[in-house]
């Protein structure tokens, strides 16, 4: 049972109750399914991370997602993609480590604790998709261990608004796609060689 979120005639001993029980809900990975009921979109974004994943990853031999939580998306990206490849993942957050393990064991996806993602320990040119959703980047790293002709895609979310970020190492690759704001990480995109 959800604890009931208290209004703005609430005491402050209700406002802490509250929060006592939010601190004890139960956090595995990317699962927030206690909070749905909850969940509020404000506006629906012009663009659908998952599908385009979706329609791309059948055409890779060899993926990786950054900071994957505890596996739940990549599960479903693999399963609604048929993908045949070879998947690998990172997560720096030690509790979700096992938790990714055990889900992304039966796709034999190879899950790698990365506490820093400025530092990814993957040779040069490994990978022909990159996968990063609301991860955190260097950016310099993920070009680096991109192959030549390979994307990155992410989504980023910052100052209310989502930016989606689809790059390409290399110009006969390139997809060019809208974004919704310019965000400084998008700069440093750039400046690590990506074509928006």
């Amino acid at each position: 049972m959800l604890p009931t979120i208290p209004d703005s005639k609430a005491s402050d001993e209700e406002v802490i109750d509250w929060l006592r029980l939010e601190y004890q809900q139960e956090f595995k990975g990317w699962d927030f399914s206690y909070i749905e009921q909850r969940r509020l979109l404000l506006r629906s974004t012009p663009w659908d991370y998952a599908a385009s994943l979706v329609r791309t990853l059948p055409r890779c031999p060899r993926v990786l997602e950054v900071d994957t939580g505890g596996g739940e998306r990549l599960e479903n990206l693999l399963q609604k993609s048929g993908f045949s490849g070879k998947a690998s993942a990172t997560e720096g957050y030690t509790p979700n480590l096992e938790i990714a393990r055990n889900r992304l064991q039966p796709f034999g996806v190879d899950v790698v604790e990365v506490a820093d993602t400025d530092e990814l320990p993957f040779d040069d040119c490994s990978f022909g998709l990159v996968m990063n959703r609301h991860g955190a980047c260097s950016f310099v790293e993920e070009f680096r261990i991109l192959r030549p002709g390979g994307a990155f895609v992410t989504q980023l979310v910052g100052i209310g608004r989502t930016t989606k970020s689809t790059m390409s190492s290399t110009i006969p690759g390139l997809h060019r796609v809208g974004t919704r704001c310019l965000l400084p990480p998008v700069q440093r995109q750039i400046r690590s060689g990506f074509w928006l």
